[in-house]
């Protein structure tokens, strides 16, 4: 399902929305991971299906 949404709503959007989670919270568990972050840095074209 992770995947999916990543699709829908893009890999920024999911990455701001953990942020905020993890602010929040103050719970490392919320961070986004470090492979979503490179996604983000990457661009779309990192991420997108042949």
């Amino acid at each position: 399902m992770a995947f999916e949404m990543l699709e829908t709503i893009g890999p920024d959007r999911v990455r701001g929305g953990l942020r905020a989670l993890c602010a929040a919270y103050r719970e490392p568990a919320h961070a986004p991971a470090p492979l979503l972050d490179r996604l983000v840095t990457a661009g779309p074209r990192a991420f997108s299906r042949p």
